[in-house]
């Protein structure tokens, strides 16, 4: 199986419907408001919704991702633009997953990864979440542009497929792709491919989908 690619952190419609163009299949939009890619700093709900049914028509789904937020608003973002899956890349419980994957919304549970990390805390929410991501550990929440240390991953056990995050950029893509690990199921692209926050530089989105979907060119 090929790996997905999700684009994650994107924040201006022109930009985010020529990117739909390529054979991506998620967009990230972040609803957490210090983030300099906080998404409602550029459109409505209404204006969001309407993006998000023209990303249908190109079978991208869209993700949106929260930090630490009350499950109810969660939920009053996500029925008011459409948008099924859900990204908790705070300290979110395992009750909170179950609470919105009972509610019918597919969970990613992000985990910042150091090299303190114990995969086992990842067994606390495995009958929660529907997929895991795997980022960099900073204080922002993601976005740094920094990798960790991918031998890590060779600690993780758990049967549930992960996104892998974090500085992941055409520098990096050529040891990315050598990574064998079977629950290793979409590659997670931000910070490297912009010209600012928000902000994707096309030519660099191209070349990327274009090295993951021929990783042996």
């Amino acid at each position: 199986m090929s790996l997905k690619i999700k684009i994650c952190g994107l924040k201006h419609a022109e930009n985010i419907l020529e990117i739909a163009k390529y054979p991506i299949n998620y967009f990230g939009f972040i609803f957490y408001q210090t983030s300099k890619r906080y998404i409602l700093h550029q459109h409505s709900l209404e204006e969001l919704r309407i993006l998000v049914e023209e990303l249908s028509l190109q079978k991208i789904v869209p993700i949106a991702v929260f930090v630490d937020e009350k499950i109810e608003e969660m939920c009053r973002i996500c029925q008011s633009v459409g948008i099924s899956h859900i990204q908790l890349h705070g300290n979110e419980t395992p009750q909170t997953c179950a609470s919105l994957r009972d509610k019918g919304y597919i969970i990613i549970k992000a985990f910042g990864i150091d090299t303190s990390f114990n995969f086992e805390i990842t067994s606390q929410y495995k009958n929660d979440c529907d997929y895991f991501l795997f980022d960099t550990k900073t204080p922002q929440y993601g976005g740094s542009g920094i990798p960790f240390d991918w031998e890590i991953l060779k600690g993780y056990h758990v049967e549930k497929p992960f996104f892998l995050s974090g500085g992941i950029g055409l520098d990096e893509l050529p040891s990315v792709l050598k990574i064998s690990h079977p629950q290793l199921y979409a590659l997670d692209l931000n910070s490297k491919l912009e010209i600012e926050p928000g902000l994707k530089n096309i030519e660099l989105v191209k070349n990327a989908v274009d090295k993951i979907a021929k990783p042996l060119s």
